[in-house]
């Protein structure tokens, strides 16, 4: 509930339960899959790809052509939010999304190669 709040307030919506979001460009989508793929997810994994799908949901966190990827009120607003829903510091949160990205552009590099 917290995250659809958010996501209405840093969008422009007010009082809608429902927001329509562009998550065409999105390449974390990759990741989830892959970890699904796996199948026998752990508690960490199945913690690790709500944060994803979480992280997803706030475009203007890595839409590089959302209207609010420069606003870094909005920007910290949105990390808030997320530190909040999972019971950790903002920090936290930074910490994990770059190593995700990292892990991430480590495994899509692997691929490109072959």
């Amino acid at each position: 509930m917290l995250i659809a709040h958010a996501l209405n307030v840093l969008n422009g919506v007010e009082n809608s339960n429902a927001c329509d979001f562009d998550l065409s460009e999105f390449t974390f989508h990759i990741a989830f899959d892959l970890l699904a793929y796996i199948g026998n997810i752990s508690s960490d994994h199945t913690k690790t790809l709500e944060l994803i799908e979480d992280y997803r949901s706030f475009t203007a966190l890595w839409d590089v052509n959302h209207k609010h990827y420069n606003d870094k009120i909005k920007r910290n607003y949105a990390l808030n939010a997320l530190a909040t829903n999972y019971k950790t510091s903002v920090k936290e949160i930074k910490k994990k999304i770059k190593s995700l990205r990292s892990f991430f552009a480590k495994e899509h590099q692997k691929v490109v190669r072959v």
